[in-house]
């Protein structure tokens, strides 16, 4: 093997450790996620890799979702296990973390990553038994709606 290919493995072999380790660095719980509802509310939450969090909850009149009302919140997350826990100042959420959770909850096929609410003293009556599902994969739907 020349010099010139030995540099290649080299520089092949340091990208695969590299990725290795920043996708080992991030949290698989990381990312946005999202409900899916046909009522007039709707709540986002973003988890940052590195321990942040963000809240936004959404309610407005039927047929005015650009007039929405947003609520939002700062707090922080963790994982531990299957869970993940919220924490904002009003209170925390606990989430079962889900690799694979259905969309058959709003009639379609397919699975996504998601969490599903199992304890709150935030918003109980929003995040017990809430679904959430990773918002990259649900802007893959197709949702039948034309403009």
């Amino acid at each position: 093997m020349g010099a010139g290919a030995r540099f290649t493995v080299l520089v092949l072999a340091a990208s695969l450790l590299y990725g290795c380790a920043s996708s080992a660095n991030r949290p698989r719980e990381a990312g946005v996620y999202q409900t899916v509802t046909e009522s007039e509310w709707g709540i986002e939450l973003a988890l940052k890799p590195e321990g942040t969090a963000s809240v936004e909850i959404a309610s407005w009149m039927p047929g005015k979702p650009e007039d929405a009302k947003v609520e939002h919140h700062k707090g922080s997350w963790s994982a531990d296990g299957a869970n993940v826990i919220l924490r904002v100042p009003a209170g925390a959420v606990t989430f079962k973390f889900v690799p694979q959770l259905s969309f058959a909850a709003f009639g379609k096929e397919g699975v996504a990553q998601g969490l599903q609410g199992t304890m709150a003293t935030f918003e109980p009556k929003l995040f017990l038994n809430q679904k959430l599902w990773l918002l990259s994969e649900l802007e893959k739907i197709d949702w039948g709606v034309r403009d």
